[in-house]
């Protein structure tokens, strides 16, 4: 090899370094992103279903399974099921990021008109305890204004 060539690939090496982005995530670290997302959304009672059957998907892609539900047409190799299942890893963070925001929404909605029919029962009670007060006390009252005065025949 003469030293232009080695020149040469040097610098395709230095650029391909470069080129590589510093920031690019192991598929283990998106697995590991995923499950703590799925464990997140589950631990606020989310409905992770979705999401679990995206992630096993994913694993079976990784795998390289050709008997678990995948076709020809899902991957062409290796490399292809492994950015396909990075794809899907990634779009179950965000998803989950979504159905946590949504469930929180959800589950304060909730909160706030349990709280509203509570104030309501709250006044209705309040008002039918004193509607019962004020008809026992004037049926007593009534009753005590009827009665007759006996004198009593002293010894």
């Amino acid at each position: 090899m003469n030293f232009v060539n080695k020149i040469g690939i040097s610098v395709l090496v230095l650029l391909s370094l470069l080129l590589i982005p510093s920031n690019a995530i192991s598929i283990e670290d998106l697995i590991a992103d995923a499950l703590i997302s799925i464990k997140e959304a589950d631990s606020i009672n989310a409905d992770t279903s979705k999401l679990v059957e995206k992630f096993n998907y994913a694993l079976v892609l990784i795998e390289g399974r050709s008997d678990d539900c995948i076709s020809k047409d899902d991957c062409i190799s290796k490399d292809d099921c492994i950015s396909k299942a990075s794809q899907i890893l990634e779009s179950i963070v965000s998803e989950s990021k979504a159905l946590i925001d949504n469930t929180k929404s959800y589950n304060a909605s909730k909160i706030y008109a349990n709280l509203f029919y509570a104030l309501i029962a709250a006044v209705a009670i309040s008002y039918i305890s004193v509607a019962l007060y004020k008809i026992l006390k004037d049926y007593l009252e009534k009753r005590l204004m009827e009665m007759d005065i006996k004198v009593r025949d002293e010894l």
